[in-house]
């Protein structure tokens, strides 16, 4: 009987548990992030996600103060798929340096300004989203705090179903804020166009190369037609192209996974790919990567970040 009731408290606090967050994401709410006090609207689960994942979304932050301090802030940060700021204010409480926060998601765009406006007025917003070139009329849905541009809209009373959003290259939105230091770090993070965003951008980089940090998730591109490479694979080959040598993994969870430096690190990128791509074929494991790139000039950051994560005591 003691076993068994033991099993019906633990099945009725898991029950209490999954209501109390169903409440708690029906209703705008305050989140500390850093120093700072953030809004989070309805649906978007970062409170949660930070409560039961120490690491997540903390990396960034670090890595920026990193940057900072070995460029003593003649840098700028681009933070790609802003979304309510959540992590730019989390990288303004580490570093003073100037962030551009691209974000053409039209509800997001007032829960970031409100979130941005108290922290540093060396934030900037581009209410935009970063494509190969400018168009009108890019198409978003959003669901669960993430939001991704559709990439086939099949007839007109679909298209009626999502909000719109223009599109900006990232060579403009550099062009447009000349007056900043040089881009040091970009973070990409929209739920599918990451890939192509890095082939749309990265593939002619040469020389200077920023510190980058994306989200590896294969599962959100279109499945390649017969001869093809898919987009992970083409995106990846062109970061290696461009002279991206030494990188660092993370779960989608935060937490460090590996690091490795490789002239040829094809191999690396192929077996996450497998690995994410087995896990959503059968279930367990997690279900992304974030990916950290570093090119021969940042090696010391690279080496330093790796440091910290060694120095975890187990």
């Amino acid at each position: 009987i003691g076993f068994r009731g033991e099993i019906i408290n633990m099945l009725i606090n898991r029950f209490l548990k999954k209501i109390s967050r169903w409440l708690q994401l029906r209703s705008y709410r305050k989140h500390m992030v850093g120093r700072y006090f953030i809004t989070l609207p309805p649906g978007h689960p970062l409170d949660i996600f930070q409560e039961e994942f120490k690491n997540y979304d903390k990396k960034l932050p670090k890595l920026a103060a990193i940057l900072s301090e070995k460029y003593k802030l003649s840098m700028s940060i681009v933070d790609i798929g802003a979304n309510i700021g959540d992590t730019a204010v989390a990288m303004s409480d580490a570093t003073s340096c100037p962030i551009l926060c691209v974000e053409g998601n039209p509800y997001f765009l007032p829960i970031l300004m409100k979130n941005i406006k108290e922290v540093s007025s060396e934030i900037r917003v581009i209410n935009k989203f970063i494509g190969p070139k400018s168009t009108e009329g890019a198409r978003v849905v959003t669901k669960d705090g993430t939001a991704h541009i559709l990439r086939d809209v099949h007839n007109d009373t679909e298209i009626d179903k999502y909000a719109t959003a223009s599109m900006i290259t990232y060579n403009e939105v550099i062009s447009n804020n000349q007056d900043l230091p040089q881009v040091k770090l970009v973070k990409i993070d929209t739920d599918g166009f990451d890939f192509k965003i890095i082939l749309d951008v990265f593939s002619d980089f040469k020389g200077d190369l920023p510190v980058l940090f994306f989200e590896y998730d294969p599962g959100f591109s279109p499945k390649p037609k017969i001869n093809e490479a898919h987009e992970a694979h083409e995106a990846t080959n062109a970061l290696i192209l461009a002279g991206y040598r030494y990188f660092i993994f993370y779960d989608n969870f935060g937490n460090y996974m590996r690091s490795f430096f490789s002239q040829s690190p094809q191999k690396e990128f192929i077996d996450a790919f497998t690995y994410l791509a087995s896990t959503r074929d059968s279930g367990g494991g997690i279900n992304y990567m974030d990916v950290c790139c570093f090119s021969e000039k940042d090696k010391d950051v690279f080496i330093r970040s790796v440091a910290l994560e060694m120095d975890v005591k187990l």
